[in-house]
């Protein structure tokens, strides 16, 4: 049921972005999108929560490195940085108290 909701939500996105871009570029992006997407999803099933926050950073820098490499799309490195950053922070903070 979960997996419905992720097809619904790399749908409704990729038809968002479908009058911007290409059709070859669009096809990348749903691509890179669901990967992403169901990456992680299944991130969310590792137990220890500082490995699983810190694979799900380094995948979100690497599907934006390729989503700016092989599409128009400019998305800003900044903003994956500091949602990331934030992430392992809260992590550690998790971590130390339990």
């Amino acid at each position: 049921m979960i997996t419905a909701y992720f097809l619904i939500v790399i749908i409704a996105v990729s038809l968002i972005v479908l009058p911007f871009l290409p059709v070859s570029e669009w096809v990348i992006f749903t691509v890179l999108f669901s990967v992403f997407v169901f990456g992680m999803r299944y991130l969310t099933k590792v137990k220890n929560l500082l490995i699983s926050t810190s694979i799900a950073f380094i995948f979100a820098i690497a599907t934006v490195y390729s989503l700016n490499k092989f599409t128009s799309i400019e998305i800003p490195y900044f903003f994956i940085f500091f949602v990331g950053i934030v992430n392992l922070i809260y992590a550690a903070f998790v971590k130390k108290k339990v």
